[in-house]
């Protein structure tokens, strides 16, 4: 298959998942849903206030 549009989409979809669940390892949020679009896409976080109060003072970064 040549590269193109097409080939850029069947792997756009793949990359936002991993993405997703990695960052939620990271913040304390949780992904609720996902869709991807051709164009666009939409993420639904659910933030946990209660696993970031828990976080030890030396894990958050000061602001």
């Amino acid at each position: 298959m040549p590269e193109g549009k097409i080939g850029i989409k069947e792997y756009r979809h793949k990359r936002i998942k991993p993405r997703t669940h990695n960052l939620a390892s990271i913040l304390s949020i949780d992904s609720a849903a996902y869709a991807v679009m051709n164009n666009h896409y939409y993420i639904v976080h659910y933030i946990e206030k209660e696993k970031a109060l828990n976080w030890p003072n030396n894990e958050v970064a000061p602001h």
